[in-house]
This record gives structure tokens, C-alpha cells and sequence, in this order.
């Protein structure tokens, strides 16, 4: 057995990016790698491959930086192995329009996800490909359109303005800024979904948690992501039980005073009929919607406010124009106030470009098939990465550089090569309650303060999203 596994077992791979500092990176063992290296472009040596755990350590120690030795590659694609399992890694906007749509019944949903149905239960984002995952789809689709969004609208700004009294009152020290975010979107997740919030701490402390175990665990086996040898695996456990208390607390709640229930997604959910029947749906069924959707929502978004501070820290002419367009707007009393805020939702747009919060997603071969003329064997898995695509100077005019502008233009960025909410049957369903609620945060934090610049650009830790690290620290500055 290797050496590994036990530590897999036990330590949820803490010890893997400490290991893998031991090796130096390379290229696939590919025509494509194999000329790239004789042409003086260095690529360090491959690390070593384990048996039943393959390039796990290279992948789990520094994802981004693989995925950016990747990307040198141009549109080759890269395959390795995955706990003893093929991944193809596609690296081309062809690759994945073919993988996400053009044959999206070839790609579907993989078994690696399955594993997330341990904790966030069988919600949308859990089920696999499928007549029922149709209907359900089809059922909450609605929820999320022009209408249902403009309804969520006075919360986004409710909590926004929250936000700046917040920050007003704490502007003498540097923030936190991600912990700012993932604050926020949880209020307003808890707010859309159920009309509720909660101002306990350890809520919130729970999510944090429960966000970074699943983070180290997601690519493990589904034992791995079970089990309860280690301390974080314990935990997780117990925060488990907490979703559950939380979520059945809420439904018993709401059905006690039905008669008074406000017209939010719990309402919607316990109106509903089980797809393809007449049955109302359980009670754990409601749960497992309400805890995917602040699964999906919360964490995402919180990581697009956090970049998108961050690079207007580091951009104050963008600041500049912000705020202009803020002040001048005044106030988001209706939709089309968010509608003219055409500068601040380009900024989030350049954000989501260069760090997109879905940083990764996986398919898997339901048959033999080909991407984009290259084989696939069935069962095999398809990495696509955003954020490796959507920096490719191929695909865009000085890709790694914030350039909210080009979102101003139609035309000045490439079609296909810009995937942040997915692409094909599965894209995200919230991009617009996304996208809204992240305006209402920028717009009432640049209309009322300054922003002094983050000294460094920070590293982006690569878990489940795409986050900045949570000792990344902003100074805000009301403005008079």
C-alpha cells in the first residue's frame, strides 16, 4: 500500500502540500509538452505518480499552479490519472462548448459530485443527469428569473446598506475582507431563502468550517469524505447535524404560521409538488433544496465580493468610476436602478473572468466518446477549469490583466471563452441572483467609502471556490 493512504485517511491530505514541495512540476507526457520542452521553455520534472492516488498530491498541493503550467500548453489537452481513475483536462473554448453542450449527454454528472450529497443531501446541484433532475430543474427555474429576482432585491440592499454601517463603525482598523463577504452573502442567502437572520456567530463559524473541510476532501474517494478518524472529519459530522437542526427548524417554524408566511423560497418549496406527481414535497426534500442553494450561492458570491474589492483597491481609477456611477444613480430602489449600473456590474464581470469562484468543474464520460477529436473512455473524467480558459491570451487581449472595459464593448471579448456560471443544461441557475446581489455590495460600499490599496495582490487558495486568503485585510474610509 502506499505510504500515502493512511495519511489520506487520517489528515485530509494536510500533510500532501508540505510532500509534494519535494518535486518540481512538468508538462504531460505529450507531443505537444514534449516539443514545448525542447524549445528552452522550462518545466520542471513530473512528481512522482502513486498508485491508486495517481497526480492527487500535484493536483491537491497547488492546484492553480498546475492548472497555470497547463495553460502554457495553449489548446492541447492533458490527461492524468486520479485515484487510479483517467482525467482529461480541457483547455480550449472548442473543448468545452463540445463537453458542456454540444454532447452534454456524452458528459454528465460525475461521480466525484456525489460525494458532496454526504452533506449538502440529494438537492438540484446533487442530483445526477436525468429524467427527475429535468423536472426539478424545471420546477426551480422559475424562482430564479427577472420576476422572482426582483422580488429578492429590497434584501440584497437591505444587507448592503447593513454592511456599510458595519464597516462604518469598525473604519478604524483594516477588515477582514473575506470574512466580510462571506458574512454578507449568508445574510443574504438566509434572508431570500426563508425571511430569517441570524446574528449567532457560530452560524456562521459553522459554514466557514464546513466549507474548508469539504474544500481538502472534495477530489478523495467518498470514504475518505465519510469518515470520522480525524478531527476535521468529526467536525464535520457534528456540522452536519447542525444543517439539519437549522433547516427542519425553519420548515417546522414556517408551517406553524403558515397563515402569516411571507412569499420567500421556503414558501415556494413547501407549495410545491414533487416533480412528475401530485405529492407535496417531504420535509427532506425542502431541506436538501435550502441547503444546496446556500451551499451554491453563499461561498461563490462571497468569493466574487471579496476579489472584487480587492482589485478595486488595487485599481482606483475603476474605484473612481464606481463611485461615479453610484452617486449618480443615488439609490437601488427598483430593477432598473440595478440596470444602470452598467460600470460596477462590468467590474464584477472582470472579476469573475480572472478569478472565477467555480475555479473547477467535472464531467464524466457516460460513454465512449470524443472531445474535440480526441478519445474519452467511458468513465473517465473531464476536468474543465475557468479559470484556465478564461486566462488564455488566445481568448482574450492581455488576459491576466483587470480590464472591466472590455465588458462596456460587445464584441471586445471572445465568445465561448468566458464560463463562470458553467455552460450547457447545468449552467447555475442563480447567476442573476448572484450578479444582483453582489451590485447591491459593491455599489453601497464604493458610493460611501474609500478604499485604501491592498499592498499585494494575494494568492488565491484553490478549495471548492476560488477565495482569497481570510488574512487579506482591507481599510475602508467614509467618505463625508
Amino acid at each position: 500500500m502506499s505510504p500515502l493512504i493512511p495519511a489520506i485517511a487520517s489528515a485530509d491530505y494536510q500533510l500532501l502540500p508540505k510532500f509534494t514541495h519535494k518535486f518540481k512540476w512538468s508538462m504531460p507526457m505529450t507531443n505537444a509538452a514534449n516539443q514545448i520542452n525542447q524549445s528552452s521553455i522550462l518545466f520542471p520534472k513530473m512528481p512522482r505518480e502513486y498508485p491508486l492516488v495517481g497526480y492527487a498530491p500535484a493536483l491537491l498541493g497547488d492546484p492553480i499552479s498546475f492548472l497555470d503550467s497547463i495553460g502554457r500548453l495553449g489548446n492541447s489537452h492533458f490527461e492524468f490519472s486520479l485515484f487510479g481513475k483517467p482525467m482529461f483536462v480541457a483547455t480550449s473554448k472548442d473543448q468545452f462548448n463540445e463537453c458542456l453542450l454540444v454532447k452534454s449527454k456524452d458528459f454528465g454528472f460525475p461521480d466525484l459530485y456525489k460525494n458532496m450529497a454526504t452533506v449538502i443531501g440529494n438537492g438540484i446541484t446533487a442530483t445526477p443527469d436525468g429524467p427527475y433532475w429535468k423536472k426539478k430543474r424545471l420546477l426551480l427555474q422559475p424562482r430564479f428569473g427577472q420576476r422572482s429576482i426582483e422580488s429578492f432585491l429590497k434584501h440584497f440592499v437591505t444587507i448592503a446598506k447593513s454592511n456599510a454601517l458595519k464597516i462604518k463603525s469598525n473604519q478604524a482598523t483594516p477588515m477582514s475582507v473575506h470574512q466580510l463577504a462571506m458574512d454578507s452573502a449568508l445574510k443574504s442567502l438566509f434572508s431570500c431563502l426563508f425571511s430569517k437572520t441570524f446574528d449567532q456567530p457560530n452560524v456562521f463559524e459553522d459554514f466557514r468550517d464546513i466549507s474548508a473541510i469539504v474544500g481538502k476532501r472534495f477530489w478523495m474517494p467518498n470514504f475518505i469524505m465519510t469518515s470520522k478518524l480525524s478531527p476535521s472529519g468529526r467536525r464535520l459530522s457534528k456540522h452536519i447535524s447542525m444543517l439539519d437542526d437549522l433547516a427542519y427548524s425553519v420548515i417546522d417554524e414556517r408551517i406553524a404560521n403558515k397563515e402569516e408566511a411571507p412569499e420567500d423560497f421556503l414558501s415556494f418549496l413547501l407549495n410545491s409538488k414533487e416533480p412528475g406527481t401530485e405529492n407535496a414535497l417531504t420535509h427532506e426534500q425542502i431541506r436538501d433544496e435550502l441547503i444546496n442553494f446556500i451551499f451554491a450561492g453563499y461561498e461563490t458570491t462571497a468569493c466574487l465580493l471579496s476579489w472584487a474589492l480587492i482589485l478595486l483597491s488595487r485599481h482606483q481609477d475603476y474605484l473612481s468610476l464606481a463611485r461615479a456611477e453610484a452617486l449618480r444613480i443615488g439609490e437601488l430602489n427598483s430593477f432598473a436602478d440595478f440596470e444602470q449600473c452598467k460600470m460596477i456590474k462590468a467590474i464584477l464581470s472582470e472579476t469573475l473572468r480572472l478569478y472565477p469562484p467555480v475555479w473547477v468543474m467535472i464531467r464524466q464520460a457516460m460513454v465512449d466518446s470524443e472531445i474535440c477529436g480526441t478519445k474519452v473512455k467511458k468513465g473517465s473524467n473531464v476536468l474543465l477549469s475557468p479559470y484556465l480558459l478564461q486566462r488564455q491570451e488566445s481568448a482574450w487581449t492581455n488576459a491576466n490583466e483587470f480590464n472591466p472595459s472590455r465588458f462596456l464593448t460587445d464584441g471586445t471579448h471572445k465568445a465561448g471563452a468566458y464560463y463562470p456560471f458553467g455552460h450547457g443544461p447545468r449552467h447555475c441557475l442563480g447567476n442573476h441572483f448572484a450578479m444582483s446581489e453582489a451590485i447591491a455590495f459593491v455599489f453601497y460600499i464604493v458610493r460611501d467609502f474609500d478604499i485604501d490599496p491592498v499592498a499585494k495582490l494575494p494568492a488565491p487558495q484553490a478549495l471548492i471556490t476560488l477565495q482569497p486568503p481570510m488574512d487579506t485585510k482591507i481599510h475602508f474610509h467614509a467618505l463625508s
